[in-house]
């Protein structure tokens, strides 16, 4: 079995895991969320260290290694990437895939930034270690560019300013044939 990693990326509070769970509905597939390896990783050193960001790329490939050796159907991954910061692990996770004979699939999720200042003091964000006030949104959307797609693979782009996460869910299901 070919395993389908749909790979949803994008700034903070653009609702990659509520589009997540909805493509999960709609597929079958298992949602890998940015944020259970960052809680992980922050028990031990603070966001943003190079200890930090370490952890979380070793516990997300050997994650996505375990999943792959499951021989699942597909894996939905959120990610806030970076531009140059996340290239590195970014090409890492289409080896680890291509390597197993699966296909990778991206998503770059995007929204207007006061949508985003709307969504990121909402109730649904507090269950993970998430940004989750206008301010921090401030400082993150201030210090890294999370509105480029990945310059060196081909993303389905959406606006979903104005989408329901369904919506969402159903265009990249369309798009990939999933």
């Amino acid at each position: 079995m070919t395993t389908k990693l749909i790979f949803i990326y994008g700034p903070p509070a653009t609702g990659k895991l509520t589009v997540s769970k909805e493509l999960a509905k709609l597929t079958g597939y298992k949602v890998f969320h940015n944020h259970i390896t960052n809680d992980v990783a922050e028990v031990f050193f603070p966001f943003g260290t190079k200890e930090f960001f370490g952890l979380t790329e070793k516990l997300r490939l050997e994650i996505l290694r375990a999943a792959l050796r499951g021989k699942l159907g597909g894996i939905i991954v959120t990610f806030c990437y970076v531009q140059k910061e996340d290239d590195r692990l970014v090409r890492r996770f289409v080896r680890t895939v291509e390597r197993s004979n699966g296909k990778v699939y991206f998503v770059h999720l995007f929204s207007h930034p006061n949508e985003l200042k709307k969504r990121v003091v909402r109730p649904s964000r507090k269950r993970f270690g998430k940004v989750k006030s206008k301010l921090k949104l401030h400082a993150a959307l201030a210090r890294w560019e999370f509105f480029k797609p990945i310059p060196f693979v081909r993303s389905l782009q959406i606006d979903n300013t104005r989408i329901s996460p369904r919506e969402v869910a159903q265009r990249i299901k369309t798009h990939y044939k999933l």
